[in-house]
């Protein structure tokens, strides 16, 4: 599924260009504003080689989002579905941005978004491991917790990418050098 909202737009086969090398993938599902969401959408993204956290950020922004960050329990439940529903656990967006501070201290999203909610498992966050744990996962359960870099087991298969649709002005903005005819010189 993808945004329709840029495809109805005046030069749309300019934004829906743009859009679709950004954004367009099977396995995007939107969190609708109809029911409830935030009109952002979500992509659980299964490798077939383990990722450390560090990578699977780079390669969410390079998908054109984030790693998810999720600020709410409805939000939290929306992502646990559908990381539940792949069957591995999965990278988000949090990290504790000083990994000398005690466990359960300093975590924060990689938008810059309130640390307000959490959904950790009993006994998370721990900081068992070593290097130490500074990362966030959610398990297929559908709660979190820290782990290394390179995930729980040191091996890690899975994140969640987080897209947040440009609102329409903003393609539109992309979009007008192309649309407007130019004068020229004689």
């Amino acid at each position: 599924m993808r945004p329709t909202s840029t495809l109805i737009r005046p030069f749309a086969f300019i934004s829906f260009a743009i859009t679709c090398t950004a954004h367009c993938e099977a396995a995007l599902v939107e969190w609708s504003v109809a029911s409830g969401g935030n009109g952002h959408f979500y992509e659980v993204v299964q490798l077939s080689s383990p990722i450390g956290w560090n990578a699977a950020r780079t390669a969410a922004e390079a998908r054109g989002g984030h790693l998810a960050t999720l600020t709410s329990w409805d939000e939290h439940a929306f992502v646990a579905a559908l990381v539940t529903a792949g069957g591995r656990n999965a990278f988000l967006g949090g990290y504790q941005a000083n990994p000398s501070a005690p466990a359960n201290e300093t975590w924060t999203w990689v938008t810059g978004e309130s640390w307000d909610f959490t959904a950790w498992a009993g006994g998370e966050p721990n900081d068992q491991g070593n290097p130490n744990e500074s990362y966030l996962e959610m398990y297929t359960i559908g709660l979190w917790n820290d782990v290394p870099e390179a995930g729980s087991g040191y091996a890690e298969f899975a994140y969640v990418v987080e897209v947040v649709p440009a609102p329409a002005g903003a393609v539109l903005i992309l979009a007008a050098p192309f649309g407007r005819p130019r004068r020229r010189r004689s």
